[in-house]
């Protein structure tokens, strides 16, 4: 009893950072949801944009035409592994360049130039943001490196090839 009124103490006592901890727990979990092609969130995402998509024809054909970009993409990924390769390294190239931006932007802040720009973004937030992005971007990077063999990449293409179809079909019952 001594034990659980212990632990209960230290809960009351600490509430806000158990409460940081569950709100960065959870967006570290959704984060790891998203890496996954399989990813529920990701499907519920395509879900809402198709049904988005359905209120008019023009919205209908535009998402027809994402879907099929997207299935090119990944058609030459399933082609050649030079495009794969290239795409990552475009997309290291990408997160480097976000690291050096924000890293310069931290020493210019560490001199002091921040006392001589009037407007409200300091120099510290515009490098967070590029940090944020270089992580958003290295995020993305392992999207697509995990697309390490064929039969990911034709499992995507599957997908994609039926989400396609469903929306002509719609089109086409829309249009009629």
């Amino acid at each position: 009893m001594d034990k659980l009124h212990l632990l209960w103490t230290f809960i009351v006592s600490h509430r806000s950072e158990i409460v940081w901890a569950a709100v960065f727990a959870l967006i570290f979990g959704v984060i790891l949801e998203l890496l996954d092609f399989r990813s529920r969130i990701r499907a519920g995402i395509r879900h809402i944009k198709n049904k988005w998509s359905e209120q008019s024809s023009a919205r209908l054909r535009k998402r027809i035409k994402e879907l099929e970009s997207q299935r090119d993409r990944y058609a030459a990924y399933s082609s050649s592994d030079k495009a794969l390769y290239l795409a990552t390294f475009q997309l290291v190239i990408g997160i480097l360049i976000f690291l050096s931006a924000g890293a310069g932007l931290m020493v210019l802040d560490k001199i002091g130039i921040s006392r001589l720009l009037p407007i409200p973004p300091t120099i510290g937030f515009l490098a967070f943001v590029c940090y944020t992005l270089a992580a958003t971007v290295g995020i993305q990077a392992l999207k697509i490196s995990s697309l390490d063999t064929r039969a990911k990449v034709s499992e995507v293409l599957t997908k994609l090839e039926s989400e396609i179809a469903d929306l002509k079909k719609k089109l086409e019952a829309i249009t009629k």
